[in-house]
């Protein structure tokens, strides 16, 4: 194989796969995620060979279905980032060699144009070997490609094929793979000649369909970027005649004042003004001021001309800077706080999905480190404000007058913190969607009543945290509120230092974990919300269980400072002191990507008293990790509770006696582990889909902008 040295390492999966990256993507595993749908649902195997499988993305889609499969890849690369429970069915080998076993299926995707011709015929001798049925593709036409060793046209892989006594299955299509695509079928009495000339010929015409419809869609992207770009070419020049307009007026009014016989003589005295202090300058300036004005009236309608034309210029400027955003409808999206935490990171996830369809103002109440990120997908950033919450201060004064400023088709109110504001949007008669991400039961009775009863949707993401409003306010049940899950929030990219996880943490927890222990993980702010000290709880109990080597725990988040916090950090570390569990834990400061440790952990343990649904719960389940969480503390326990495999780690209400029990199980049995982990990960995948809930959130808006709101109940989606 020594074409293949070096070619096939992180570079080429990075750069030449198309134009995105091939990597763990929604993207990519959504792709093979259909192709294995399709495949079982047309085919239905027992068994599957995947010939050239690269990362393993489509033997694990054929796994997570029930369905057996193995693949091999020439690229060693490509085989270590297989995910960690398929690595067993996944070799560095080449298709050029024997190959072991029979399958009832062999897909083959995009390979064998990477192969010298005289290898990828005895590829093509191998895989007929071993199987009946092949799903063939190989483009016909990327000749640019530098791997690309071996592109030929369709008829010439059918008479390779044929030689194998394999040709086309006439009826079955296979375009949902790619247009060029063939299933190839063993037949003992071949198809006539004409018929494989036809056929191929049909091949070619579909690729010739699919590529004219590629490019008029590019060319219709493009004629849409062009007439936006010449737009905007068009406002840049006005904005530049506006300035340059400015800048003359500007640059007479100080010639004019340089050129002066007053500035000239006055030299030594203005020396003198600017070593004066402050009070004492701006006292002798209105006073100069005044007696030039007494003592030269002449100069007065100079003066006032003067005024007039700076006013002018002002007004040109104003005019040429209203907007540089594109003709689209306004929203607006208000946000309690910028921190890195659960809602307002879910909040940038919308305005980021939004600012496709809409100009996105954003409305920030307070501060933090996603101030930034907020900015860069909005026309207009507002706040942040440091008055005093809950009066009529500076963020109402400051909302009310971009509300006079602005038409908005909607609002998004993202957390009930900010529910001041929904009475200004309904005296603008704008519709407001209340995003719900509390508890009821946390506030003072009667905080919430305003805002339950001003805004045109109330959005709840879980049916716990939708009870305890009813619980708190029983005439919520009159109206119509809807129960939308979020999808699975991208973390923005943060400035801070400690933005990436520490190299030196993973490769510890590496460490660790290659020596045999498992890793249970949780996550959070250090909070008694989030039960940290149920989390250490359990943890203890499993150590008097498990020996220190086979279990460590990890908690991710801000807050444990036991050096300076004298509140719940010291008490955590007397409780991992007293408990002997220090030896197995290991807190890790709060970081924007968290994907290495889910990548490492083996289960995830959700402790949190009460907890709506947190995106480390989303993260985890997408990741296919098995959880383990209170009944009754979180949304997370009513979504698990929905299918019997993802319900074996939902323990009683704050019981972290038996989350221990479910914990040593799942640690011990890699069968049940295996099970409960896959079982999650499909429940997340038909759950959490961001896209759609964005795309419900605006269709919820857009209708209340048409017409009032109606009917009774509760709506889920």
């Amino acid at each position: 194989m020594p074409y293949a040295q070096g070619l096939y390492d992180e570079t080429y999966y990075r750069c030449h796969c198309g134009p995105a990256p091939y990597e763990r993507t929604q993207a990519w595993l959504g792709f093979f995620a259909n192709v294995a749908d399709e495949v079982i649902r047309s085919l239905q195997p027992r068994t599957v060979f995947d010939a050239g499988c690269a990362w393993g993305f489509l033997v694990e889609a054929f796994w997570d279905r029930g369905v057996e499969a193995r693949g091999i890849d020439i690229s060693s690369y490509a085989i270590k980032q297989v995910r960690r429970d398929v690595k067993a069915f996944c070799n560095v080998a080449s298709l050029a060699d024997p190959i072991e076993g029979h399958y009832n299926l062999v897909t083959c995707i995009e390979v064998l144009e990477h192969m010298p011709p005289e290898e990828a015929d005895r590829a093509i001798h191998n895989l007929t070997q071993i199987t009946d049925t092949i799903l063939f593709s190989s483009s016909p036409t990327d000749l640019a490609e530098e791997t690309h060793f071996n592109v030929r046209p369709t008829i010439s892989w059918i008479k390779s094929f044929a030689a194998c006594s394999f040709y086309p299955d006439l009826i079955y299509d296979a375009s949902f793979l790619t247009s060029h695509a063939i299933l190839f079928r063993r037949q003992p009495e071949p198809p006539t000649e004409d018929t494989l000339i036809l056929y191929s010929e049909t091949i070619r015409l579909r690729i010739a369909k699919a590529m004219a419809e590629h490019a008029g869609r590019v060319e219709s992207q493009l004629r849409n970027e062009l007439l936006e770009a010449k737009a905007m070419a068009e406002q840049a020049l006005i904005e530049c005649k506006h300035l340059k307009t400015t800048l003359d007026i500007v640059q007479y009014e100080r010639d004019a004042v340089i050129s002066s016989t007053t500035w000239r003589f006055s030299g030594p005295a203005r020396n003198a003004f600017s070593r004066l202090p402050p009070p004492l300058k701006l006292l002798l300036r209105r006073s100069v001021k005044t007696i030039w004005w007494l003592l030269a009236p002449w100069s007065i309608p100079r003066r006032l001309r003067w005024q007039n034309e700076r006013k002018h210029a002002v007004l040109l400027q104003q005019t040429a800077t209203v907007s540089k955003a594109p003709p689209k409808d306004n929203i607006i999206i208000v946000v309690h706080q910028a921190s890195r935490t659960g809602a307002p990171i879910l909040a940038w996830n919308i305005a980021s999905f939004l600012t496709r369809k809409y100009n996105v103002f954003t409305f920030l109440l307070e501060g933090g480190p996603l101030c930034s990120m907020f900015s860069a997908v909005s026309v207009q950033l507002h706040g942040h404000f440091e008055w005093p919450r809950g009066q009529a201060s500076s963020p109402e004064l400051a909302l009310a007058a971009l509300l006079q400023d602005h038409s908005f088709k909607y609002a998004i109110i993202n957390s009930a913190e900010s529910r001041e504001t929904i009475r200004l949007f309904k005296n603008q008669r704008i519709p407001t969607l209340l995003l719900v991400h509390e508890f009821a039961s946390l506030y003072p009775p009667g905080t919430l009543h305003e805002a339950f009863d001003l805004a045109n949707e109330i959005v709840f993401p879980a049916r716990v945290v939708l009870q305890s409003a009813l619980d708190a306010y029983p005439r919520l049940s009159h109206r119509e509120t809807r129960l939308l899950p979020q999808g699975m929030s991208t973390s923005p990219e943060g400035t801070e230092r400690r933005n990436n996880l520490a190299l030196t943490t993973v490769m510890s927890l590496t460490r660790i974990r290659e020596q045999g222990a498992r890793i249970v993980l949780g996550a959070g702010s250090v909070s008694l919300r989030k039960g940290v000290d149920l989390f250490i709880t359990a943890a203890a109990a499993v150590l008097r269980e498990f020996d220190a080597q086979h279990i460590h725990f990890v908690w991710v988040g801000d807050g444990y400072l036991p050096d300076q916090d004298k509140g719940f950090s010291v008490y955590l570390r007397e409780q991992l002191n007293r408990t002997d569990s220090r030896q197995i834990f290991t807190f890790v400061d709060s970081v924007s990507n968290l994907d290495p440790l889910y990548d490492l952990a083996d289960i995830f343990f959700l402790s949190s008293r009460l907890d709506p649904l947190p995106n480390v719960f989303i993260d985890a389940a997408v990741h296919g990790i098995p959880i383990v969480c209170f009944k009754g503390a979180s949304g997370a326990a009513d979504i698990l509770q929905s299918t019997p495999d993802t319900s074996y780690g939902v323990v009683d209400y704050l019981d972290s006696a038996s989350a221990a029990q479910k914990i040593m199980h799942l640690a011990r049995d890699s069968a049940t582990r295996s099970r409960v982990g896959n079982a999650t990960r499909n429940l997340a995948q038909t759950t959490f889909n961001m896209e759609k809930y964005i795309t419900q959130l605006d269709e919820l808006g857009t209708a209340a902008y048409r017409r009032p709101e109606s009917g009774t109940g509760i709506r889920t989606a």
